[in-house]
């Protein structure tokens, strides 16, 4: 299969990419759309240098498939999965092992021994996939395979408003207006914000 390597600033090639073999506890899923998010925009183009990316291709050589924003349709599965071929599925970034102490009593984001999709698994930026479970839902027939890809940075926000601990008519400012911040002003205001202050330094946006 056909994936997308990361090699340096500025160096992101599509080479053939060894297909991904079905395992316990995961699904071969056939990506459907996969977009760029903000922290690989950064990691290509050299503006910032997220999870040690420069540090790492000079050590250890190419990253290998980037991508954690995704809809993927299932291809694949164990005997036992909650879901079946043809399903169309989304999933989180940030993946919890399950078995931990903080994810055993309710608090799996605290996990000490997350995996993160395109940093220390493959990602999505491949023709297939293979994807944990835990971290997928299934998409709606309504929700399109593009919106099913916004779901990721969508529950990063979910989770950002429900930390906040946003009161009935509290006032709430949210700096920068990108797809974060988009996302998090409309969910501050679906959770009861009173006045929603906007802060950007682009004028374009």
């Amino acid at each position: 299969m056909k994936g997308w390597y990361l090699y340096g600033i500025n160096d992101m090639r599509l080479e053939q990419a060894p297909a991904p073999v079905l395992k316990e506890g995961n699904l071969l899923g056939e990506i459907l759309c996969a977009q760029p998010s903000v922290t690989e925009t950064q990691m290509v183009t050299g503006i910032s240098n997220p999870y040690g990316f420069q540090e790492r291709l000079t050590k250890e050589g190419s990253v290998p498939l980037p991508g954690h924003e995704y809809c993927a349709r299932v291809v694949k599965t164990n005997k036992n999965s909650k879901f079946k071929p043809g399903d169309r599925v989304a999933g989180i970034a940030k993946i919890p092992c399950g078995a931990c102490f903080m994810c055993q009593t309710g608090y799996p984001m605290l996990c000490k021994d997350i995996d993160l999709m395109g940093v220390t698994i493959p990602g999505c930026f491949s023709e297939l996939a293979l994807l944990p479970e835990r971290a997928l839902t299934k998409i709606d027939d309504r929700v399109s395979d593009s919106e099913g890809a916004c779901l990721q940075p969508l529950s990063d926000c979910v989770g950002a408003v429900d930390t906040a601990g946003i009161n009935m008519g509290d006032t709430i400012a949210i700096f920068g207006q990108g797809c974060l911040g988009i996302n998090s002003l409309q969910i501050a205001r679906a959770s009861g914000a009173g006045m929603l202050i906007a802060v950007e330094v682009r004028d374009d946006i």
